[in-house]
Protein backbone atom coordinates (compact mmCIF):
# COMPACT_ATOMS: atom_id res chain seq x y z
CA UNK A 1 0.00 0.00 0.00
CA UNK A 2 2.65 2.53 1.15
CA UNK A 3 4.05 1.58 -2.40
CA UNK A 4 1.21 2.73 -4.42
CA UNK A 5 1.22 6.02 -2.50
CA UNK A 6 4.63 6.61 -2.90
CA UNK A 7 4.37 6.07 -6.96
CA UNK A 8 1.60 8.31 -6.81
CA UNK A 9 3.13 11.09 -4.98
CA UNK A 10 6.63 10.90 -7.06
CA UNK A 11 3.76 10.88 -10.37
CA UNK A 12 1.89 13.82 -8.79
CA UNK A 13 5.07 15.92 -7.61
CA UNK A 14 6.70 14.96 -11.40
CA UNK A 15 4.02 16.14 -13.56
CA UNK A 16 3.27 19.63 -11.16
CA UNK A 17 7.56 20.16 -11.67
CA UNK A 18 6.49 19.24 -16.03
CA UNK A 19 3.54 22.03 -15.53
CA UNK A 20 5.37 24.36 -13.46
CA UNK A 21 8.32 24.53 -15.97
CA UNK A 22 5.94 24.63 -18.81
CA UNK A 23 4.17 27.94 -17.53
CA UNK A 24 7.76 29.68 -16.73
CA UNK A 25 8.67 28.65 -20.35
CA UNK A 26 5.70 30.01 -21.61
CA UNK A 27 6.02 33.51 -19.82
CA UNK A 28 9.30 33.74 -20.66
CA UNK A 29 8.36 33.15 -24.75
CA UNK A 30 5.62 35.54 -24.39
CA UNK A 31 7.94 37.50 -22.96
CA UNK A 32 10.50 37.41 -25.45
CA UNK A 33 8.20 37.57 -27.86
CA UNK A 34 6.17 41.00 -27.09
CA UNK A 35 9.88 42.32 -26.88
CA UNK A 36 10.08 41.44 -30.06
CA UNK A 37 6.64 43.02 -31.54
CA UNK A 38 6.36 46.87 -32.19
CA UNK A 39 3.71 48.37 -30.17
CA UNK A 40 2.24 50.93 -32.87
CA UNK A 41 0.32 53.59 -31.60
CA UNK A 42 -2.43 55.76 -33.15
CA UNK A 43 -5.20 58.26 -32.64
CA UNK A 44 -6.80 56.45 -35.67
CA UNK A 45 -8.91 53.14 -35.93
CA UNK A 46 -6.86 50.02 -35.99
CA UNK A 47 -5.32 49.54 -39.67
CA UNK A 48 -7.96 46.59 -40.27
CA UNK A 49 -10.99 48.91 -40.13
CA UNK A 50 -9.86 50.50 -42.84
CA UNK A 51 -12.67 53.06 -43.30
CA UNK A 52 -13.21 54.23 -46.54
CA UNK A 53 -12.98 57.79 -45.91
CA UNK A 54 -9.32 57.30 -46.40
CA UNK A 55 -8.88 59.69 -42.86
CA UNK A 56 -6.95 55.90 -41.29
CA UNK A 57 -4.29 56.28 -44.18
CA UNK A 58 -1.06 56.59 -41.93
CA UNK A 59 -2.90 52.84 -40.41
CA UNK A 60 -3.27 51.22 -43.69
CA UNK A 61 0.22 52.61 -44.75
CA UNK A 62 1.36 50.56 -41.91
CA UNK A 63 0.02 47.68 -42.88
CA UNK A 64 2.27 47.80 -46.31
CA UNK A 65 5.32 48.90 -44.65
CA UNK A 66 5.05 45.81 -41.52
CA UNK A 67 4.71 43.14 -44.22
CA UNK A 68 7.80 45.05 -46.19
CA UNK A 69 9.75 45.12 -43.01
CA UNK A 70 8.68 41.41 -42.03
CA UNK A 71 7.50 43.13 -38.43
CA UNK A 72 4.94 41.83 -36.62
CA UNK A 73 3.25 44.46 -34.32
CA UNK A 74 0.12 45.19 -31.82
CA UNK A 75 -2.06 48.18 -32.17
CA UNK A 76 -2.56 50.40 -29.89
CA UNK A 77 -5.27 53.66 -29.72
CA UNK A 78 -4.30 56.66 -27.99
CA UNK A 79 -4.25 59.98 -28.54
CA UNK A 80 -0.91 62.54 -29.86
CA UNK A 81 -0.01 63.11 -25.61
CA UNK A 82 -0.72 59.83 -24.65
CA UNK A 83 1.49 58.38 -27.84
CA UNK A 84 4.14 60.38 -26.79
CA UNK A 85 3.99 58.96 -23.55
CA UNK A 86 3.93 55.40 -24.32
CA UNK A 87 6.92 56.08 -26.61
CA UNK A 88 9.21 57.28 -23.68
CA UNK A 89 7.71 54.05 -21.28
CA UNK A 90 8.93 51.38 -23.84
CA UNK A 91 11.68 50.84 -25.62
CA UNK A 92 9.52 48.84 -28.72
CA UNK A 93 6.70 51.57 -30.15
CA UNK A 94 6.34 53.70 -32.61
CA UNK A 95 4.15 56.21 -33.94
CA UNK A 96 3.08 57.52 -37.24
CA UNK A 97 1.95 60.76 -39.65
CA UNK A 98 4.38 63.01 -36.87
CA UNK A 99 5.75 66.63 -37.98
CA UNK A 100 9.62 66.85 -37.72
CA UNK A 101 9.92 69.29 -35.84
CA UNK A 102 13.37 70.65 -33.19
CA UNK A 103 11.73 69.09 -30.12
CA UNK A 104 10.85 65.64 -31.57
CA UNK A 105 14.45 65.53 -33.47
CA UNK A 106 15.96 65.86 -30.21
CA UNK A 107 14.00 63.31 -28.28
CA UNK A 108 13.18 60.73 -30.86
CA UNK A 109 14.31 58.85 -33.35
CA UNK A 110 12.38 59.22 -36.63
CA UNK A 111 12.69 57.49 -39.96
CA UNK A 112 14.27 59.93 -42.45
CA UNK A 113 11.65 59.35 -45.41
CA UNK A 114 8.60 60.11 -44.78
CA UNK A 115 5.41 57.71 -44.65
CA UNK A 116 3.02 60.00 -45.50
CA UNK A 117 2.73 62.98 -47.57
CA UNK A 118 -0.11 65.29 -47.63
CA UNK A 119 -1.87 68.72 -48.95
CA UNK A 120 -1.24 71.23 -46.34
CA UNK A 121 -3.22 72.67 -43.63
CA UNK A 122 -5.46 75.44 -43.56
CA UNK A 123 -7.19 78.20 -41.62
CA UNK A 124 -11.10 77.42 -41.22
CA UNK A 125 -13.69 79.16 -39.82
CA UNK A 126 -17.68 78.88 -39.37
CA UNK A 127 -18.44 82.81 -38.56
CA UNK A 128 -19.54 84.32 -41.55
CA UNK A 129 -18.39 87.60 -39.78
CA UNK A 130 -14.89 87.35 -40.14
CA UNK A 131 -14.03 88.18 -43.65
CA UNK A 132 -13.17 91.86 -42.91
CA UNK A 133 -11.01 90.89 -39.58
CA UNK A 134 -9.30 88.26 -42.06
CA UNK A 135 -8.38 90.58 -44.40
CA UNK A 136 -6.17 92.85 -41.94
CA UNK A 137 -4.41 89.84 -41.37
CA UNK A 138 -3.32 88.71 -44.71
CA UNK A 139 0.02 89.50 -46.86
CA UNK A 140 0.37 90.15 -50.38
CA UNK A 141 -0.42 86.73 -51.69
CA UNK A 142 -3.87 86.76 -50.04
CA UNK A 143 -2.29 84.39 -46.85
CA UNK A 144 -3.34 85.01 -42.93
CA UNK A 145 -0.63 85.40 -41.02
CA UNK A 146 -1.06 83.90 -37.52
CA UNK A 147 1.05 86.32 -35.46
CA UNK A 148 -1.61 88.72 -36.82
CA UNK A 149 -4.92 86.87 -36.36
CA UNK A 150 -3.88 86.36 -32.49
CA UNK A 151 -3.86 90.24 -32.49
CA UNK A 152 -7.52 90.62 -33.67
CA UNK A 153 -9.88 91.41 -30.76
CA UNK A 154 -10.42 88.98 -27.87
CA UNK A 155 -13.94 88.07 -28.99
CA UNK A 156 -12.67 85.99 -32.12
CA UNK A 157 -11.49 82.80 -30.28
CA UNK A 158 -8.71 80.52 -31.85
CA UNK A 159 -9.01 76.92 -31.01
CA UNK A 160 -6.01 74.23 -30.94
CA UNK A 161 -5.90 71.05 -30.07
CA UNK A 162 -3.19 70.30 -27.24
CA UNK A 163 -0.22 68.03 -27.88
CA UNK A 164 -0.51 68.40 -31.63
CA UNK A 165 2.27 70.26 -33.64
CA UNK A 166 1.24 72.51 -36.33
CA UNK A 167 5.04 73.19 -37.52
CA UNK A 168 7.87 74.90 -35.77
CA UNK A 169 6.92 78.13 -36.96
CA UNK A 170 3.22 78.39 -35.81
CA UNK A 171 4.19 76.20 -32.52
CA UNK A 172 6.34 79.10 -31.11
CA UNK A 173 3.90 81.61 -32.33
CA UNK A 174 0.91 79.88 -29.89
CA UNK A 175 3.43 79.27 -27.22
CA UNK A 176 4.52 82.95 -27.15
CA UNK A 177 0.71 83.68 -26.97
CA UNK A 178 0.01 81.22 -24.09
CA UNK A 179 -1.58 83.35 -22.03
CA UNK A 180 -4.01 84.82 -24.70
CA UNK A 181 -7.46 84.98 -24.41
CA UNK A 182 -7.75 84.38 -28.28
CA UNK A 183 -6.54 80.83 -27.71
CA UNK A 184 -8.64 78.05 -26.48
CA UNK A 185 -6.42 74.55 -25.84
CA UNK A 186 -8.54 71.63 -25.82
CA UNK A 187 -7.16 69.46 -23.85
CA UNK A 188 -8.76 65.69 -23.84
CA UNK A 189 -8.34 62.46 -24.65
CA UNK A 190 -9.93 63.01 -28.32
CA UNK A 191 -8.85 63.36 -31.72
CA UNK A 192 -9.72 66.35 -33.89
CA UNK A 193 -13.07 64.95 -34.55
CA UNK A 194 -13.80 67.17 -31.05
CA UNK A 195 -11.88 70.50 -32.26
CA UNK A 196 -13.84 70.34 -35.72
CA UNK A 197 -17.40 69.76 -33.66
CA UNK A 198 -16.48 72.74 -31.58
CA UNK A 199 -16.05 75.01 -34.99
CA UNK A 200 -18.89 73.71 -36.79
CA UNK A 201 -21.11 74.51 -33.06
CA UNK A 202 -19.61 78.22 -33.55
CA UNK A 203 -17.91 77.96 -29.80
CA UNK A 204 -14.43 78.46 -31.59
CA UNK A 205 -14.19 81.21 -34.17
CA UNK A 206 -11.04 79.49 -35.96
CA UNK A 207 -9.05 76.36 -36.33
CA UNK A 208 -6.21 74.81 -38.34
CA UNK A 209 -6.65 71.29 -40.20
CA UNK A 210 -6.03 69.29 -43.18
CA UNK A 211 -8.48 69.67 -45.42
CA UNK A 212 -9.25 65.97 -45.44
CA UNK A 213 -9.68 65.36 -41.96
CA UNK A 214 -11.88 68.72 -42.12
CA UNK A 215 -13.90 67.12 -44.36
CA UNK A 216 -13.98 64.14 -43.23
CA UNK A 217 -15.08 65.12 -39.79
CA UNK A 218 -18.06 67.96 -41.17
CA UNK A 219 -19.56 65.25 -43.29
CA UNK A 220 -20.04 63.00 -40.17
CA UNK A 221 -21.44 65.40 -38.02
CA UNK A 222 -24.73 66.92 -36.93
CA UNK A 223 -23.88 70.45 -38.28
CA UNK A 224 -22.59 68.67 -41.94
CA UNK A 225 -24.23 71.78 -43.37
CA UNK A 226 -22.48 74.16 -41.42
CA UNK A 227 -20.53 76.20 -44.01
CA UNK A 228 -17.08 76.88 -43.84
CA UNK A 229 -14.61 79.50 -44.61
CA UNK A 230 -10.86 78.29 -45.81
CA UNK A 231 -7.75 79.97 -46.22
CA UNK A 232 -4.37 79.59 -46.61
CA UNK A 233 -1.85 80.07 -43.89
CA UNK A 234 1.37 82.38 -44.22
CA UNK A 235 3.56 80.19 -42.20
CA UNK A 236 2.78 76.90 -43.16
CA UNK A 237 3.53 75.04 -46.49
CA UNK A 238 1.23 74.15 -49.41
CA UNK A 239 1.88 70.43 -48.74
CA UNK A 240 3.56 68.54 -45.52
CA UNK A 241 5.23 65.19 -44.90
CA UNK A 242 4.39 63.05 -42.15
CA UNK A 243 7.43 60.48 -40.70
CA UNK A 244 7.27 57.29 -38.20
CA UNK A 245 8.78 58.35 -35.15
CA UNK A 246 9.73 55.66 -32.53
CA UNK A 247 10.99 55.20 -28.75
CA UNK A 248 14.42 57.01 -27.58
CA UNK A 249 17.18 54.05 -27.19
CA UNK A 250 19.25 52.03 -29.46
CA UNK A 251 16.04 49.67 -30.03
CA UNK A 252 14.22 52.45 -30.93
CA UNK A 253 16.81 53.52 -33.38
CA UNK A 254 16.88 50.19 -35.04
CA UNK A 255 13.22 50.44 -35.30
CA UNK A 256 12.92 53.94 -36.99
CA UNK A 257 16.31 53.10 -39.83
CA UNK A 258 13.99 49.64 -40.45
CA UNK A 259 10.79 51.53 -41.42
CA UNK A 260 13.01 53.72 -43.30
CA UNK A 261 13.99 50.95 -45.34
CA UNK A 262 10.55 49.72 -45.54
CA UNK A 263 9.58 53.16 -46.66
CA UNK A 264 12.37 53.38 -49.37
CA UNK A 265 10.81 50.27 -50.47
CA UNK A 266 7.06 50.23 -50.80
CA UNK A 267 6.75 53.45 -51.85
CA UNK A 268 8.06 52.83 -55.29
CA UNK A 269 5.05 50.52 -55.57
CA UNK A 270 1.80 52.11 -57.07
CA UNK A 271 -0.38 51.00 -54.13
CA UNK A 272 1.76 52.93 -51.70
CA UNK A 273 0.83 56.28 -53.76
CA UNK A 274 -3.22 54.75 -54.41
CA UNK A 275 -3.57 54.90 -50.40
CA UNK A 276 -2.72 58.64 -50.73
CA UNK A 277 -4.57 59.08 -53.61
CA UNK A 278 -7.57 57.22 -52.34
CA UNK A 279 -7.25 59.84 -49.42
CA UNK A 280 -7.98 62.50 -51.03
CA UNK A 281 -11.03 64.04 -54.33
CA UNK A 282 -10.43 63.51 -57.58
CA UNK A 283 -9.53 67.03 -58.41
CA UNK A 284 -6.39 66.85 -56.25
CA UNK A 285 -4.92 63.51 -57.54
CA UNK A 286 -2.58 65.59 -60.39
CA UNK A 287 -1.59 67.39 -57.61
CA UNK A 288 -0.83 64.92 -55.21
CA UNK A 289 1.20 62.26 -57.66
CA UNK A 290 3.48 65.39 -58.56
CA UNK A 291 4.22 66.09 -54.78
CA UNK A 292 4.87 62.56 -54.70
CA UNK A 293 6.98 61.95 -57.72
CA UNK A 294 9.14 64.97 -55.79
CA UNK A 295 9.37 63.86 -52.51
CA UNK A 296 10.23 59.80 -53.35
CA UNK A 297 12.19 60.17 -56.30
CA UNK A 298 9.00 58.45 -58.49
CA UNK A 299 7.65 58.36 -62.37
CA UNK A 300 3.90 57.83 -61.68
Amino acid sequence: MMTRISVWLCTVITYSRIRLTLIVCLFLFNKALAAQTLIWVSEMSAPNAKPSSGVNLENRLFDLLSEEANLPYQYQQANNLRAESILLSHNNACTGNKLKTRQRTETFPMTRLPQTLFLGQRLYSSNPAIKDAIATTQNAQHQVQIEKLLQLPDELVFGIQEGRSYGDIVDTIISQAETSRRIYRRNDQGTARGMVDMLLAGRVDFIIEYPNVLHHYQSTSLRADTPLYSFSVAELNNYQTGYIMCSPGPQGEKLAARLNQAIAQASQQRDYLQLHLDWYTADTHKELTQLYNQVYQTGF
